[in-house]
C-alpha cells in the first residue's frame, strides 16, 4: 500500500508539471511571448532563440544600429519575425547551414564599429 502511495504522489507532481507545461505554451501561443532588449549600437546572435525544426535558418544575428534600446520578441518560430524586426529598425542577417556564421557576424560588427565612429 505504502508503494502504491508513493506512485500516486509522484504521478502527482508529473501530472501538476505537464499542466504548467501546458499552461506556458498556451501563453505563448496567445502572444504572451518573452522580451529581449536588444541595446543601442549593440549586435547579438539569436540562434538559440529560434523553436522551429524546419525553420530555414541556422542562425540570426541582429544588429541594433539606433541610439535607444529595442524590445524584440522571443523565441523566434517563423521567418515573418524577420521582417517585423526590420520594420522595427533592426538589421537583420539570417544564416544558413551552408553560411559562415563567424563571417557574417565579423562583417556585421565591422559595420556597427563604422556607425559607432561616425556618431
Amino acid at each position: 500500500m505504502q508503494h502504491f502511495y508513493k506512485f500516486t504522489l509522484s504521478k502527482k507532481r508529473i501530472e501538476d508539471k505537464e499542466i504548467k507545461k501546458f499552461e506556458s505554451i498556451k501563453n505563448i501561443i496567445q502572444g504572451d511571448l518573452m522580451k529581449f532588449v536588444v541595446r543601442p549600437m549593440h549586435i547579438i546572435s539569436v540562434g538559440g532563440y529560434i523553436v522551429e525544426t524546419d525553420f530555414p535558418y541556422r542562425n540570426i544575428i541582429v544588429v541594433n544600429p539606433n541610439e535607444e534600446p529595442i524590445k524584440i520578441d522571443v523565441p523566434i518560430f517563423s521567418e515573418e519575425w524577420i521582417e517585423e524586426q526590420r520594420k522595427l529598425g533592426l538589421e537583420i542577417t539570417p544564416t544558413k547551414d551552408e553560411d559562415s556564421f563567424l563571417r557574417a557576424f565579423r562583417k556585421a560588427k565591422i559595420k556597427l564599429d563604422k556607425m559607432k565612429t561616425k556618431n
